[in-house]
């Protein structure tokens, strides 16, 4: 057995995975994934996660690999869920984790107002200096309390590495918002005009950066060697890419999770990229390199919607409804049969990040043409439509395929069909592995 392994963690939004991968063939010894179940409740608009519970979910995963592998890794790349903040001061004082699914910003317009006075239309609700931004107004004096802000992952290398201070790359900071592209760094200025003290702010290194080691607790813990080499994390978009895509200027990337992401790999910023369409973002790469990304709220969340509306009317109407995963099969079986559908669904049913008031609709119905598996075959190719149709032509020109990922692609097959459909290029779907933990095990090989 290869004695140069790499471990990748993921912590994402719903659920924590980590493998552990051969150093010099990229193969994959073992993965393993855990369920965080650590959503809060909260207020309307409110997106909270307990940081406990998706560390306990980390410690669950990291105990399910083999304790001979763990001895043997020499490596370790970090990724997760972009956008999100968590503050601390220590391990005793820390906030819960306010995700990218949060929209208490849109309240009384307060992200239009911050927009218009830091000039920066780029910033959504969830990202993290927007979410920065609301707590300096409205929680001043609690915000105190911390001395540091970042993201979930950039907050797990800090621990496990006994930092000083948080550290951040290009990506992660770039899906906070105020980040300057060309000049790779924080934009200050909008910063103070956010009234976010700038001091919370992690530093950010190149992207494949080391960001320390493995300290005491963590190895004892982890049985994993001390001083292990830790890269700083990357965000996770930017780790499945980096796991998935074989001819990154080819190929376009779509991945269905409880979101969904169409990315195109672009090789110098684009002249333009300060006036293109709100529907689209460019993002950090790797090597100086950028991507261009196109993101619903609603990706495989909207598959589900058809499901749970099953179960749910079975409910209503008092007969025993199926299992869900039984709905969810046949579901998938029916809209095989109904392409093209006479309906035409738009999916943007908890809005877009462009445009939060959107909602979704069903059109084209008629006195007989309204059956699941229309309605379901218009469901995928609604939701691949939209994704389309915010990336702009010029990033989606002679491409030759598109690589696909996420349990929202990899479990519909009506889903796989409408991508090529509705892209006219072949798909390609990326075996079962945790991409972005892929990734991240990857990069901390560079």
């Amino acid at each position: 057995m290869a004695n140069n392994l790499a471990l990748g963690i993921d912590l994402g939004t719903s659920k924590v995975a980590a493998l552990i991968l051969e150093a010099d063939t990229y193969k994959v010894y073992t993965s393993v994934s855990s369920k965080t179940g650590a959503d809060l409740p909260g207020p309307a608009g409110y997106s909270e996660q307990d940081p406990k519970l998706i560390f306990q979910a980390l410690e669950r995963c990291i105990q399910r690999l083999p304790e001979k592998l763990r001895a043997q890794v020499k490596n370790i790349g970090v990724t997760g869920q972009m956008h999100g903040v968590v503050l601390w001061s220590s391990d005793t004082a820390v906030s819960n984790l306010i995700t990218w699914q949060d929209t208490r910003t849109l309240a009384e317009d307060f992200l239009g107002h911050l927009q218009e006075k830091c000039t920066d239309y780029a910033l959504r609700a969830g990202y993290g200096m927007a979410t920065l931004a609301w707590l300096a107004k409205n929680h001043r004096m609690a915000l105190r309390r911390y001395a540091f802000a970042a993201t979930i992952h950039d907050y797990l290398v800090y621990r496990i590495c006994e930092l000083r201070r948080p550290l951040t790359d290009p990506t992660n900071a770039a899906s906070w918002g105020f980040y300057d592209l060309r000049q790779a760094k924080w934009c200050i200025e909008k910063v103070k005009q956010a009234g976010i003290p700038e001091e919370l702010l992690p530093e950010i290194r190149p992207s494949g950066e080391g960001a320390g080691f493995l300290g005491k607790t963590y190895a004892k813990r982890w049985n994993l060697p001390v001083g292990t080499p830790v890269k700083v994390a990357i965000g996770d978009n930017q780790a499945s890419l980096l796991a998935t895509l074989e001819e990154p200027l080819d190929e376009l990337a779509l991945t269905l999770g409880t979101g969904g992401q169409l990315s195109a790999v672009l090789k110098t910023l684009p002249v333009n990229h300060d006036s293109l369409p709100p529907t689209v973002e460019i993002r950090p790469y790797l090597n100086q390199s950028y991507i261009a990304v196109t993101c619903v709220l609603c990706g495989g969340t909207a598959l589900n919607w058809l499901a749970d509306s099953v179960t749910k009317w079975c409910h209503e109407m008092e007969i025993p409804a199926p299992d869900k995963e039984v709905i969810f099969k046949k579901i998938d079986s029916l809209a095989l049969k109904h392409y093209p559908s006479p309906l035409k669904v738009i999916t943007s049913f908890m809005g877009e990040r462009h445009a939060p008031a959107l909602r979704g609709s069903i059109q084209g119905i008629d006195l007989s043409n309204f059956s699941i598996g229309n309605l379901s075959a218009a469901l995928a190719l609604g939701l691949v439509s939209n994704l389309r149709n915010m990336m702009p032509e010029e990033f989606r020109r002679s491409r030759r395929r598109i690589v696909g990922s996420g349990n929202g692609l990899k479990k519909s097959l009506s889903v796989q069909k409408a991508v090529e459909v509705v892209f006219n290029l072949p798909l390609k779907v990326i075996e079962d592995y945790e991409e972005a933990a892929y990734g991240a095990a990857r990069l901390s090989l560079s």
